[in-house]
């Protein structure tokens, strides 16, 4: 059946400022035979009006854990959903770069720079991963 209150779906309630209930669970990098994916919720997926980002080890060209990732944004959201300060999601572009984004507040997690992949870069939020940890790169 369907949800009927909307903490089933996940979804952040604020009232007067504060945050009420958690923004549900955030993106997971999980290990593919030839790479990784960025897996979204299915809210995730509508803020971010973006699918699963799939990566091969060949994109890969750097791999960066962060205290704050999100430092690392830059440029406009075309398309995607901000709310500065407690989420970002979708797809971030400037003139040099194109980069996927699936981060919390202030929370640690990833920096990944790519090549031959339709984004240049990817920012998510989370803890380390201990396939990404021990990644062999090329370049």
């Amino acid at each position: 059946g369907r949800p009927t209150d909307l903490r089933d779906l996940g979804v952040a309630r604020w009232a007067g400022g504060r945050k009420c209930a958690t923004l549900g669970p955030m993106a997971t990098l999980t290990k593919i035979p030839d790479g990784f994916r960025v897996e979204l919720s299915p809210l995730e997926k509508v803020g971010a009006l973006s699918p699963d980002v799939t990566v091969t080890w060949t994109q890969v060209r750097r791999v960066t854990y962060l205290d704050q990732p999100r430092t690392e944004l830059h440029g406009l959201r075309a398309p995607g959903t901000g709310l500065p300060g407690v989420v970002y999601l979708g797809t971030w572009r400037t003139w040099e770069r194109k980069t996927f984004v699936a981060a919390y507040r202030h929370d640690p997690g990833y920096v990944i720079d790519l090549e031959g992949h339709d984004f240049d870069r990817l920012i998510v939020s989370g803890e380390r991963v201990p396939f990404l940890e021990s990644a062999h790169l090329d370049g």
